[in-house]
């Protein structure tokens, strides 16, 4: 599985994927395990997922940051140009290298919520490339307001899909809500992920729900709290990431009820 990866200069712009918080009993019995076992490698394939989604989110980042500029402004610079539409803008770059990223080309349309007061936005990319990986699809970012003025929330609905330099496809599509909550220290900032969402990669589909939420915090590499509902084609496996405890243990739990610890890469 891959660790916790913050993209951009906002901690906001988080793209990962993570998974539903669920308890656990234990009994007396130990059920064996089924025949047909979830890997560390479909872990992998899941988190990689919001990986290569997610590098796009650094892109938008730049655009969103770039000397003090927001969402309704943006301006051209060196390495790309921007031509203003009725609904936003359209940016098209030109071997950009943006917040680390690798070197982004490619043209993105950029369409934002009129109505009022609304904080939605949609990006759309076509053909567009971050280093060798191609991006189609599109994205709609929508901030949530909360009380509490140390949160910070937002969802992101996503209908994407990747091609890998090796040929290989990937596709994401559904919606994720992050909330971060800024701490004293990184270790009490945290950011918690709830939504549904689906995967597909080699041949399998993979199916995440969250309806409560999974918690990491900036100072661990691994989620520390919450579990998570993945069904692999059919199979329905809760992975369990403990209670707070910073390590790369996690929890299978099988539907009878039988349990497997992996170590997270």
């Amino acid at each position: 599985m891959k660790k916790v990866q913050f993209f951009g200069k906002y901690t906001g712009m988080i793209l990962l994927t993570a998974l539903l918080a669920i308890g656990c009993s234990k009994d007396n019995d130990t059920p064996a395990l089924p025949e047909e076992q979830l890997s560390p490698e479909d872990l992998e394939t899941v988190m990689e997922s919001s990986e290569y989604t997610g590098a796009v989110d650094a892109v938008l980042t730049d655009i969103f940051t770039d000397e003090g500029n927001s969402g309704k402004s943006a301006k051209s610079n060196e390495c790309y140009q921007v031509e203003y539409t009725e609904t936003g803008y359209m940016v098209t770059f030109n071997n950009c290298v943006l917040n680390g990223t690798d070197n982004a080309n490619g043209t993105l349309e950029m369409t934002f919520d009129r109505t009022t007061n609304s904080k939605s936005f949609t990006a759309i990319f076509t053909d567009f490339y971050v280093g060798e990986i191609k991006v189609n699809g599109r994205r709609t970012y929508t901030m949530i307001d909360h009380e509490d003025q140390s949160k910070f929330c937002f969802s992101v609905t996503s209908e994407m899909s990747v091609v890998l330099e090796d040929g290989s496809e990937i596709t994401e599509e559904g919606t994720r809500t992050l909330t971060l909550t800024l701490g004293e220290s990184f270790e009490t900032t945290t950011i918690e992920i709830s939504g549904e969402w689906t995967v597909t990669a080699d041949g399998h589909t993979y199916s995440v729900t969250i309806p409560e939420g999974i918690v990491g915090n900036l100072g661990c590499e691994y989620f520390v709290s919450g579990a998570m509902t993945l069904d692999k084609n059919g199979l329905i496996v809760v992975v369990d990431f403990g209670d707070g405890e910073c390590d790369n243990i996690a929890t299978l739990i099988y539907p009878n009820g039988a349990t497997q610890e992996i170590e997270l890469d």
